[in-house]
């Protein structure tokens, strides 16, 4: 089984601590890609990079990477396990237009409309698979960055089981403890 962790929103991969918690829990290699999610090619290279490993596949993201774990497994890639997903990205990257600085990295860059319509460009016309029992859904209810009760409703319709935990929008108290849970009930190796 392969693992691999798709950082959120103005992140970035192995510089992230929950990078260093799953590499901790799995005891194994975590492939950890920097998204680049201002790219035209977002969704393909994403793809390819998926493609890229043999055998069965587990995503776990946070926010913005959880959006895009769950966007591949309704693709039948890989399972999912994702932490306050951003399942409605036109709506909560807005509030970032303009000059924005990595967390992690420091670096600036402008993010606009244009990078937005990535997302929603991506998803307009695609037919997910039926079966969802390959995605787990954790959900911080301190979450101040996205609604937890919206995003719960959201895998509500479609009998996606949701984990509520509290915590923020980083998971900054829970990751840990809510890893090893899906681990020891979830994770076949």
């Amino acid at each position: 089984m392969h693992i691999i962790y798709f950082h959120g929103f103005n992140s970035a991969g192995k510089k992230s601590k929950k990078y260093r918690i799953l590499k901790e829990a799995f005891g194994q290699k975590i492939h950890t890609p920097t998204l680049d999610y201002t790219s035209d090619t977002l969704f393909a290279d994403t793809e390819e990079y998926i493609d890229s490993f043999e055998g069965d596949k587990l995503i776990i993201g946070t926010s913005m990477g959880g959006f895009m774990a769950t966007h591949f497994a309704r693709l039948g890639k890989c399972e999912a396990w994702v932490f306050n997903p951003a399942m409605y990205p036109d709506e909560s990257l807005k509030v970032y237009l303009g000059e924005i600085r990595n967390y992690v990295t420091n670096e600036t860059y402008e993010w606009g409309l244009r990078n937005i319509k990535i997302f929603t460009k991506a998803i307009k016309d695609v037919t997910y698979e039926l079966e969802r029992s390959d995605i787990k859904v954790c959900v911080g209810t301190q979450d101040t960055v996205i609604d937890p009760s919206r995003i719960s409703e959201y895998f509500k319709k479609e009998n996606i089981p949701v984990i509520p935990y509290e915590d923020d929008h980083r998971f900054s108290n829970k990751f840990e403890s809510a890893i090893n849970h899906l681990k020891k009930n979830y994770f076949t190796p």
